[in-house]
């Protein structure tokens, strides 16, 4: 259940870094009627119905797949581990020496089901602006003033804001000036 996928052969499936490479040439094609705010919308649609979760290491430490010890001892390889080789061509990374590109797998849905891991879904799988508001009841009434329906807000320069996170797991702002990080319903939001 837990085992890569392999083709229809048996035979392992071609390297995820080789096919990128052929399949998707490097050419910049302007696309004159395409703004960022394209690229932006998708991802905000992606993470509105979208999110999974990977397991984590020691007190919650990302996982390392390719880090120098490991790739001596592979018996240090973490079991979730599925690390994708650089080919020594590859026109990006073989230049700056990288050989290894960390991928820890999304962690599985639970229950017995037959046949292939399934990925878990941690978010509603619905369109329904939960990035703004949250998938959780402790992020939604985080997010919530509780007065006409309304969210929190903060102000920076006599502007309204979203909230800000004031808890240490969020390591981004400036802490020690009072600067914190942006909190809404989707993480990703401070970036």
């Amino acid at each position: 259940v837990s085992v890569p996928r392999v083709s229809v052969t048996g035979a392992p499936l071609p390297n995820a870094r080789y096919l990128s490479n052929e399949l998707y040439t490097h050419k910049s094609r302007a696309k004159s009627n395409h703004t960022v705010l394209t690229l932006y919308f998708g991802l905000f649609i992606d993470h509105d119905i979208i999110r999974i979760t990977s397991k984590t290491g020691h007190k919650g430490a990302p996982i390392s797949c390719c880090h120098p010890e490991i790739i001596e001892n592979p018996g240090y390889l973490h079991p979730e581990c599925m690390a994708i080789g650089v080919p020594e061509n590859d026109p990006f990374y073989g230049p700056l020496g990288v050989k290894c590109l960390d991928f820890v797998r999304s962690a599985p849905a639970p229950g017995d089901c037959p046949g292939e891991r399934e990925q878990m879904n941690i978010v509603t799988s619905f369109l329904d602006a939960s990035g703004v508001y949250g998938s959780f009841y402790g992020i939604n009434n985080f997010l919530r003033s509780f007065k006409d329906g309304q969210m929190r807000v903060c102000w920076v320069n006599k502007t309204e804001m979203l909230p800000q996170a004031h808890h240490i797991s969020y390591q981004c702002g400036f802490p020690q000036k009072d600067q914190f990080c942006f909190r809404a319903g989707m993480k990703y939001i401070a970036r």
